[in-house]
């Protein structure tokens, strides 16, 4: 008889111990998910939330656009460093943007404040040829906006977003290419 009572008090303890133990690691589980999505909520968002652009479009213009990057997290983006350009290309050829990303030189921003903008400013490198003006103008040339930036959060984790944007002649305006945009 003793020896099944102890038999029966070890399955219990190997019991209790087994449902301590599963709870441990649930609660665990519970604290990391918490722990993450607060960082989630605390972290540095940084994106491009618009591309101001001249609207004097015509041969001879060197025209000049200027991506808005801002930091919609709460917690400061560090080492903010940036690659981008532009491309203007026909309609009918689709753009190259990593290797266009890889060609150009990086700009460091350091730090980017929570609420804070920053411009990205912009301009082609030479006036504006009559084809090209004419041809932003009509549709059948497109003018891409691009860049990668990276950066950490406050968490030290290494964040990135990718952002393309292109001429759209009837709005004046530039708006999101349907490729090449990301925030991770």
């Amino acid at each position: 008889a003793a020896t099944a009572a102890a038999k029966s008090a070890t399955d219990t303890l190997t019991h209790n111990k087994e449902a301590v133990t599963a709870s441990l690691s649930q609660g665990k589980a519970a604290l990391d998910s918490s722990i993450e999505s607060s960082h989630l909520d605390q972290r540095a968002w940084l994106g491009v939330t618009e591309v101001a652009v001249d609207k004097d479009i015509k041969e001879g213009s060197t025209l000049r656009f200027v991506p808005i990057l801002v930091n919609s997290g709460k917690t400061p983006a560090l080492n903010v460093l940036q690659r981008g350009g532009w491309l203007l290309l026909p309609k009918t050829v689709i753009p190259n943007i990593e290797k266009g990303v890889e060609e150009k030189s990086a700009f460091r921003h350091g730090v980017i404040q929570p609420g804070a903008r920053r411009e990205l400013s912009n301009r082609l490198g030479r006036p504006l040829l009559k084809e090209q003006a004419e041809g932003l103008m009509n549709g059948s040339m497109v003018l891409y906006v691009f860049s990668r930036i990276t950066y950490q959060d406050v968490f030290k984790q290494s964040r990135l977003t990718k952002f393309c944007a292109m001429f759209d002649p009837e709005a004046m305006a530039f708006g999101p290419c349907p490729f090449y945009n990301d925030a991770q």
